[in-house]
C-alpha cells in the first residue's frame, strides 16, 4: 500500500495517535526495505507493511538474505489479502498447475520470473 496520497496519511495518522513519516524502500524484491525495518531499533516505531514477498518467496530467490523472515519480524496484524494467479504465455503446452510444474522441471535453464515490489516501512517518531 503507498501513502502518497494525503488522506491515506491523513487516516494513519488518525488511527495512530501519532504523526508518521512514510519511506518507500523500493528494491532487490522488498528486501532492501525489509532488511532496514530488521536492523531498525525494535521499539515498536517502525513497521513494515510486508507481503508473501517479502516473508516467504525472497527465501527461494535468494541464496542469503540480509534479514530472516521469522525471527526479525513479529506480525501485527493483517492488513490486506491480496489473490495471486499464476499465468503463463499461451505457447506453453500446460493447461493446468501440475503439468507446468512438469513443463518447467524438464527444462532448468528456462529464465524464470521474479517479483519487483517495493517494501515499505513506516516509521513514528519517538514520544
Amino acid at each position: 500500500m503507498l501513502f502518497h496520497n494525503s488522506d491515506q496519511e491523513n487516516a494513519l495518522r488518525s488511527g495512530l495517535g501519532a504523526d508518521v513519516s512514510v519511506e518507500n524502500k523500493p528494491g532487490a524484491a522488498t528486501a532492501f526495505g525489509a532488511e532496514h525495518v530488521a536492523r531498525s531499533e525494535p521499539d515498536g516505531h517502525t513497521l513494515l507493511m510486508a507481503t508473501s514477498t517479502t516473508l516467504a518467496i525472497n527465501k527461494t530467490l535468494y541464496r542469503k538474505l540480509p534479514y530472516d523472515p521469522v525471527k526479525d519480524f513479529t506480525p501485527i496484524a493483517l492488513a490486506a489479502g491480496v489473490p495471486f494467479a499464476l499465468i503463463v504465455n499461451p505457447q506453453i503446452p500446460a493447461k493446468t498447475l501440475s503439468a507446468f510444474v512438469a513443463y518447467a522441471k524438464s527444462k532448468p535453464d528456462w529464465p524464470m520470473a521474479r517479483p519487483a515490489m517495493a517494501a515499505r516501512s513506516i516509521s513514528a517518531p519517538r514520544c
